[in-house]
């Protein structure tokens, strides 16, 4: 299984010079990652964040928003409790997309650079004092055409295409997740579905910004699976 997708990945970079998009997200039943407050440590259960580690591992990249990045400071390496021969995993590329620049250097992100590279995707607008701050914890930071603001999704595809990143493992929240599923560039989805309901409009929904009028308008996956990992559902599919 694991042989299949790295050839699937591989083979779409080969022939798009893009790297596969993956889409992951864990949510309850009705599509809450968050409460209203923002909590969501932990809606999914140790299996299914043990799986979504796993995926972390065999992917090239990782991308999240600066917005993770201040509210719940990830370290965003690939942490498996059981792994052969005490072994530690392959770790990712870390891609922030930040187009003001506001990592701190002291974020986890951009720590453990001999152990895991990170990668900040920001624009013309980012402080080239903030820059150098980063740039001294040992961080990459690339300027990124712009799009509305914000950091272009599709250029960042580009530029890692270039560099040889054959898959991105998406791990944002909903507004990320609406940008890229709304322009079309995820190619996977892998969700974690706990058995559990929240309710409320106010909660956070997986896909932020509006939804679409028509039915006719919604995404369809196509060679759905569904197994269980714990007590939780993991749904895949392509787009």
């Amino acid at each position: 299984e694991k042989a299949s997708q790295l050839n699937r990945w591989y083979s779409h970079w080969a022939t798009t010079g893009l790297p596969y998009v993956i889409l992951k997200a864990g949510m309850t039943l009705d599509g809450k990652i968050a409460t209203a407050k923002g909590e969501w440590r932990w809606i999914t259960g140790r299996p299914a964040r043990q799986d979504a580690h796993r995926l972390r591992s065999l992917v090239d990249a990782v991308v999240i928003g600066v917005g993770t990045v201040l509210t719940d400071n990830p370290t965003l390496t690939a942490r498996l409790s059981e792994r052969p021969l005490k072994l530690a995993p392959r770790q990712p590329l870390r891609v922030v997309l930040d187009s003001c620049l506001r990592t701190p250097s002291t974020a986890k992100i951009c720590g453990m650079q001999d152990r895991a590279r990170t990668l900040i995707a920001t624009t013309s607008r980012a402080s080239r004092l903030r820059r150098r701050a980063v740039e001294r914890a040992g961080v990459e930071v690339v300027a990124i055409s712009a799009k509305k603001g914000r950091v272009s999704f599709s250029a960042l595809l580009k530029v890692l295409g270039k560099r040889g990143i054959t898959s991105l493992l998406i791990e944002g929240g909903s507004t990320m997740n609406a940008s890229a599923l709304r322009e079309k560039l995820v190619n996977h989805v892998v969700l974690y579905l706990a058995p559990t309901l929240m309710g409320g409009q106010d909660a956070k929904a997986m896909i932020g910004d509006r939804g679409p009028t028509r039915l006719a308008q919604v995404l369809k996956l196509r060679h759905v699976s569904v197994r269980r990992t714990g007590n939780d559902l993991v749904v895949e599919g392509d787009l």
